[in-house]
């Protein structure tokens, strides 16, 4: 699986198109949380992958993504924190 760094960008970004539209009630905490799950579910996965992986250059090719997801994770965690986010 590779988690392409363009796909995490447009989930992002959806959750927070889907927070300015939503008016039923739904928190952004509860849209911020169920995006953190999915990206924890791409993160474990990968570390399931990189676990199995027999070469350096298989290692190599994993670890990229997965320190990918986790820097993008503490990105979103700190302007959600701060609630400076850009929603373009």
């Amino acid at each position: 699986m590779n988690a392409d760094e363009s796909t995490i960008n447009n989930d992002i970004q959806l959750l927070f198109r889907e927070f300015r539209k939503s008016e039923v009630g739904i928190s952004f905490e509860h849209l911020f949380a169920k995006q953190m799950v999915r990206l924890e579910s791409q993160r474990s996965r990968l570390m399931s992958y990189l676990e199995k992986a027999d070469n350096v250059e298989e290692k190599l090719a994993i670890e990229g993504p997965i320190a990918d997801i986790v820097f993008r994770a503490l990105a979103a965690s700190f302007k959600g924190s701060y609630r400076q986010i850009a929603i373009p």
